[in-house]
């Protein structure tokens, strides 16, 4: 198992703070009324990064790695939306080509927001198998360089630093919720606080109609499920991948699922009580802090990772 350590964690935090935002940490006390707790709650607002998700921290990381022969050939990724953004944007302010393949089915608003930055998109079946053998394709022809949303090492420890920013703001948090699509979040994060305060709890969640790794480990296997079903389409990963699995297994301490309209419900509670749009994916872990049972106490942070969807489809939801 290839580690995520507290030195790499930070020094890649120095080298992308100059790009992203150091998101707010807030505390939400209709969620403590709500559950009736002595716990506080916080809400940690991904949704308001550079192009409204934590996938800039690992896209910017990733591409800051690269070789100067890499940047100058260029990347190329499949993503189902906010990585393809996130990518592109980081691609566009740091000079480097990147080709982007995308669903057939991707949200239009997605396609828009990715395309706006100038890169190439290449639309391939509808699976992520389909799309990561386009990936494949692509980078063999025209000699790119390949980037996972999550399946890759830089990725993972830029997104581990959304851990250091939070406990830097909360040092006495207790349990953190994320959810799990790839494991490209929580695997760094797991790591990161883990070895900040050992005694965190970290709870992962997944969709109902995509919970391959709560399968996993329920049954001691590798389960992978063809055609996930879940709205939350940026956690429609077939399984999560190869280098972020042994570092779920070994830091996260509690996997649960939520149900459509328990992602429904926490997407229309965050409308009323925050006045924002959330994308169902953003609020899984919410969901499980909503309504799921577990037993909790101290402090607690829940990460809201995206908020990209367009109003037509949040209505259709919200109905």
């Amino acid at each position: 198992m290839k580690d995520v350590e507290l030195s790499a964690l930070r020094e890649a935090y120095l080298k992308i703070l100059p790009y992203i935002l150091r998101t707010p940490l807030l505390r939400c006390p209709a969620i403590e009324k709500k559950l009736n707790t002595s716990c506080r709650i916080f809400l940690k607002l991904e949704n308001t990064q550079i192009t409204k998700s934590f996938k800039a921290r690992g896209a910017f990381h990733a591409l800051l790695c690269l070789s100067k022969e890499q940047r100058k050939c260029g990347v190329v990724s499949r993503s189902a939306g906010n990585f393809a953004q996130a990518l592109a944007f980081a691609a566009k302010i740091l000079n480097i080509p990147a080709t982007l393949v995308m669903s057939e089915n991707v949200s239009l608003l997605k396609k828009e927001l990715t395309a706006q930055h100038g890169v190439k998109i290449v639309l391939a079946g509808t699976t992520h198998k389909e799309g990561n053998t386009k990936v494949a394709e692509l980078a063999e022809k025209y000699n790119l360089c390949t980037l996972s949303p999550y399946d890759h090492f830089d990725v993972i420890v830029g997104q581990g630093t959304l851990a250091l920013e939070i406990f830097d703001d909360l040092p006495t948090i207790e349990h953190f919720f994320s959810p799990i699509g790839g494991g490209g979040l929580l695997s760094g994060c797991s790591a990161a606080f883990k070895k900040l305060k050992p005694t965190i709890k970290i709870h992962g969640v997944e969709p109902e109609g995509a919970n391959d790794y709560f399968q996993s480990r329920q049954t001691c296997k590798n389960i992978s499920i063809e055609f996930p079903t879940t709205i939350a389409d940026g956690l429609r990963a077939n399984e999560v991948g190869i280098l972020n699995r042994p570092l779920l297994d070994k830091y996260v301490d509690t996997v649960s699922t939520v149900s459509d309209s328990q992602i429904i419900q926490a997407m229309r509670f965050i409308k009323e009580e925050l006045d924002v749009m959330i994308e169902p994916s953003g609020v899984v872990a919410l969901a499980s802090i909503l309504y799921g049972k577990q037993q909790l106490h101290g402090d607690i942070v829940c990460v809201l990772t995206g908020g990209n969807i367009d109003t037509d489809s949040y209505l259709k939801l919200m109905a």
